[in-house]
């Protein structure tokens, strides 16, 4: 019996044993727990915007204790000093939310100077409020923040509930009664039925709801083409889709507007536009982005065969300039349609321009909204709309060059370019309106010639219903024909489109001299190879003295130079010719020029440089004695009497000549080009601008052409 008290008794004494180091393996477990808990609370430190973690941290360590491992030494304590921590963090954040605030509404105007392009700063401001915490609501400065934004919602509502709505094109054409209100359109417009006058400049709204204007017509006015000149800082134009064929669209055009100081977003245009004049610079978005003009998310697939020359600017197919102040963001330009070689020619930027395949790409308009656009791979973005309406095709040829040289053309082949409306590229089919032996057109638009001599013909590019022709001309060289003499030089009259040079001076004594070409004028290439011609004897008649009646567009007449008196040149006369369409290059006059009716005006280089024309490299050193009056404006010029073209890189002496002018009808322009005669004996005058292979430039003399034949 002992024996077994004694064993119970042991038994007893084990269990209380592993008892007691239960108890403590536990104790020692909610110990740790509760240390891990009051460092997770040390570990937070200084409060600060980013301690929202450490705060999370510390607890959920604290929400997985026990309420045993809660009564821990330091327990208690830590939890306090993590909800005081928490409501500093909380406080930190309010006033954080409370700061982004009243920042954002220092950029809201005040109620009276709130115009529509604040809308976006005050949605902005108002979000922000939105998700501030009653606390931050009751941070200062935000009670009075938050009622200067009140009035300005209240302003810019009133401003936006008055919409226009427009729906035909005597609607649109009235936005110029009122250039600050707000418009939008109910349907696609065909503009033909006015003859458009450019609408000025425009601060109000107009959103095209995804509709088109097509059809605008348009004759030159004192500002270029666009639908305004304009758009003011505060207007807006968006969801607006623009096509049509401008035949000539001025000088300083733009298709939306001219100048945009104001927002262009979300719009897209397939204009073709075209002009001849030197100033004919334009933009298939606008002619310049100017101020803090912003451009979002264009696009444009027209041609700009708008080829200005006055200013010797790099032209650009969407821009001709935007400003470091203005931003162009998310645009396109299709560069299949465009020759010029760059996007916005001012800056040299052609990172806008993408291939027809490129554009077709969906991931090409990521960033676009597409709430506002209708993006699939395999056809350009559409603006998307309420209803579609019916769609009429439309096809413009829209190559810059229609005559061309075979030397030009890449084994015999070219391509003829076009621009469609309504319709896609990829339905496009070319012909021949004619078949002409040597020329054949594939179904892609490309031309092959295989003619060896000058050949003309017509295409015809042709989509759906819708037709259009051009007529090319490919010219092959022809033979040189070579001129030394008085007599071979009369010849040219006999053709005037060939090819000439000449092969030595020519002295003109007891030659009745009358200018060459008549009013069919010169339409070949003569090249002096730096000879002279020189004593021409001249009595006026119709006609007034020169070389040629006239040079004619793609003529060209370089290399020569001409020496003379001539005492009486007439009426409307020149040196090198009366009327200029070509080009003139590295031509040096001496020949002194007088006249005796009122009306004798004249030119160095030629009377009149028209429109196309270029003048350039040249030297004028003769006199021109003529003191006409019948036109009080109108004077004599160093290089010509009326500029409408372009004159560049010329240098007249004006102490020998006796000029104060370089073009007499435009007497404030290229002043520059006048020097004295030290400095035109200076080589410095001159330059890289003066090939030194056709020049001899020394210090001390005159510049004299090279013979180089």
């Amino acid at each position: 019996m002992k024996k077994l008290f004694k064993w119970i008794a042991l038994c007893l004494a084990l269990m209380l044993a592993f008892g007691i180091a239960a108890c403590s393996k536990e104790g020692e477990v909610a110990q740790s727990e509760s240390a891990a808990f009051i460092a997770a609370v040390e570990e937070i430190g200084e409060v600060s915007l980013e301690s929202r973690v450490k705060i999370d941290d510390a607890y959920a360590i604290y929400d997985e204790l026990t309420q045993t491992e809660k009564q821990a030494e330091g327990v208690t304590e830590a939890k306090a000093t993590l909800d005081g921590k928490k409501a500093q963090y909380d406080a930190l954040v309010a006033a954080d939310a409370a700061s982004g605030f009243l920042a954002a509404c220092e950029k809201v105007p005040a109620a009276e100077n709130v115009t529509k392009d604040d809308q976006a700063v005050i949605e902005m401001a108002e979000n922000l409020y939105n998700a501030l915490s009653e606390a931050a609501k009751q941070a200062n400065g935000v009670a009075e923040a938050y009622a200067k934004l009140t009035a300005a919602r209240g302003a810019l509502d009133a401003m936006l509930s008055n919409v226009i709505k427009i729906s035909s094109a005597s609607e649109f054409a009235a936005i110029g009664n009122d250039l600050t209100a707000n418009y939008e359109l109910t349907s696609d417009i065909d503009m033909s039925s006015v003859e458009w006058t450019v609408l000025g400049a425009f601060s109000g709204t107009l959103n095209g709801n995804g509709y088109t204007l097509k059809n605008f017509q348009y004759t030159p006015q004192a500002s270029g083409f666009a639908i305004f000149t304009s758009i003011a800082q505060g207007g807006v134009v968006e969801n607006l889709g623009v096509t049509g064929y401008v035949e000539d669209a001025g000088a300083w055009a733009g298709v939306i507007c001219v100048d945009n100081y104001g927002t262009i977003r979300n719009c897209w245009t397939n204009v073709v536009l075209k002009t001849t004049q030197i100033a004919g610079y334009a933009g298939m978005i606008a002619l310049n982005n100017m101020g803090k003009g912003a451009i979002e998310n264009c696009y444009t697939v027209g041609a700009n065969l708008a080829y200005g020359t006055e200013f010797s600017l790099d032209r650009g197919a969407m821009l001709l300039e935007s400003a470091a102040s203005a931003s162009v963001s998310g645009c396109f330009v299709l560069s299949d349609n465009n020759e010029m070689p760059y996007a916005i020619g001012k800056s040299k930027d052609a990172s806008l321009y993408r291939t027809e395949e490129e554009m077709k790409q969906a991931s090409l308009y990521a960033a676009w909204d597409t709430d506002v656009w209708n993006i699939e791979n395999g056809s350009f973005p559409t603006l998307k709309r309420e209803t579609e309406g019916v769609k009429t095709p439309e096809i413009y040829i829209v190559n810059a060059q229609t005559e061309l040289k075979s030397s030009a053309l890449e084994e015999g082949r070219f391509k003829v370019k076009v621009a469609v409306i309504d319709a896609d590229f990829a339905d496009v089919r070319y012909s021949l309106k004619a078949p002409v032996t040597g020329v054949d057109v594939a179904s892609d638009g490309t031309v092959t010639v295989t003619a060896q001599q000058d050949v003309t013909f017509t295409v015809v590019a042709s989509v759906s219903s819708a037709a259009a022709e051009a007529g090319f001309t490919v010219s092959f060289p022809k033979e040189v024909i070579s001129i030394s003499t008085p007599q071979q030089l009369l010849k040219i009259a006999d053709d005037l489109s060939g090819s000439y040079e000449l092969t030595a001076d020519i002295d003109l004594t007891g030659i009745a001299w009358q200018a060459l070409g008549g009013e069919e004028g010169f339409s070949g290439t003569f090249n002096g190879n730096g000879y002279t011609i020189k004593n021409f004897e001249f009595t006026p008649g119709n006609v007034g003295f020169a070389l040629f009646k006239k040079i004619n567009a793609g003529a060209v007449v370089e290399n020569v130079c001409l020496e003379g008196t001539i005492e009486n040149a007439g009426s409307w006369f020149g040196t090198v010719t009366v009327d200029n369409s070509g080009t003139i290059r590295n031509c040096m006059t001496n020949v002194s020029l007088g006249g005796a009716n009122n009306d004798s005006y004249g030119g160095g280089i030629c009377c009149n440089n028209k429109p196309g024309g270029v003048i350039e490299n040249c030297v004028v050193l003769g006199a021109i004695t003529s003191t006409p009056s019948k036109y009080p404006n109108v004077h004599n010029g160093a290089f010509a009497v009326n500029n409408e073209g372009t004159i560049r890189n010329c240098l007249a002496d004006k102490e020998t000549s006796g000029l104060q002018y370089a073009a007499g009808q435009q007497p404030d322009t290229l002043l520059d080009m006048l020097k004295t005669t030290a400095e035109m004996k200076s080589e410095a005058t001159y330059g890289s601008a003066f090939d030194a292979e056709i020049w001899n430039i020394e210090d001390g003399k005159y510049p004299a052409l090279r013979k180089t034949a």
